[in-house]
């Protein structure tokens, strides 16, 4: 039954739709949903649904994904609908005993249903058009940029956030790294940043060693003991414990390097610019994998 639930899901696609800005899509909906909301009659209403119509259509998406995004709420929709035809006022149409339908009632849960269905058809767009990451990554990535000015969020709630919506672990690594990158635009790091960067781990749910490892690549001092920093384990940045067998070393390796092959990261709605720093994530899972190799002679 989940397998009809599309809300929220992504489809791929080439269309003016999907390749529109997702600032500007976020206002088109907006603007949308004012619409449905002031309108008054049938007329202004229709004009929604041709709108909708018209945006699946240059969407190049299958009309049976509105069905598929109404279906889930239909039963709502039809009891509203009963709601207003039996108990609104009005010009009766029909009368038997106590059983009263009104010409207002008729045209009210007309309207309602019209309504509902369109913004629900309309707003599904959004998602079906748009990956999560291109709605989340510029506007969360780009908050570290804003650590030294009053916020109402801070940069952990933000990457909690992130981290909810976002469910693959390699695309988390891969923003982490855009972290890094925003924070040394300046060609410079403050300690504030470093601090900043260190604990935002744990908000992403990913490897902490992840921080010694970019601040390596990048020559930071992070202030670790002796001035060293520790060398990364190899097994945690594949994904086992130590005693794994090689079998299993072996499957988690690809496992890894097909999460992070551009195919699939495309698909996951990564852009141009976060997908070549990827690339560093993969030459980091592949240095663990040769140290393994060599520990084990493999």
């Amino acid at each position: 039954m989940l397998k009809d639930v599309t809300f929220g899901q992504y489809f791929p696609g080439d269309s003016v739709v999907h390749k529109m800005d997702p600032r500007m899509k976020l206002v088109l909906i907006i603007v949308y949903i004012v619409m449905l909301f002031v309108a008054d009659g049938i007329i202004p209403l229709l004009l929604g649904v041709a709108v909708t119509v018209f945006a699946y259509a240059m969407s190049k998406l299958s009309f049976k994904l509105v069905w598929r995004s109404v279906k889930p709420i239909l039963p709502i929709v039809v009891f509203t609908a009963i709601l207003n035809i039996f108990f609104i006022e009005g010009d009766p149409l029909f009368q038997w005993k106590f059983i009263t339908i009104s010409e207002r009632g008729v045209v009210t849960a007309v309207l309602m249903c019209v309504r509902i269905i369109s913004l629900i058809a309309g707003s599904s767009l959004l998602t079906y058009t748009t990956t999560p990451i291109a709605l989340t990554d510029s506007h969360f990535a780009r908050t570290i940029h804003e650590i030294s000015h009053d916020d109402e969020h801070s940069i952990y709630e933000y990457a909690d956030s992130f981290t909810l919506i976002q469910p693959s672990i390699h695309v988390r690594e891969v923003v982490y790294g855009l972290l890094w990158d925003l924070a040394c635009v300046d060609n410079t790091l403050s300690q504030a940043e470093l601090d900043i960067l260190r604990a935002v781990v744990r908000n992403l749910r990913i490897n902490p060693a992840l921080f010694e490892w970019e601040a390596r690549r990048r020559g930071v001092a992070t202030g670790a003991a002796d001035g060293v920093a520790p060398e990364e384990d190899p097994y945690e940045v594949i994904g086992c414990c130590g005693n794994a067998s090689n079998e299993e070393l072996r499957s988690a390796y690809r496992e890894k390097a097909k999460q992070l092959h551009p195919d699939v990261l495309k698909a996951q709605g990564l852009s141009e610019e976060l997908m070549s720093r990827a690339n560093a994530q993969m030459s980091r899972i592949n240095a663990a994998w040769a140290k393994i190799k060599k520990e084990r002679r493999l």
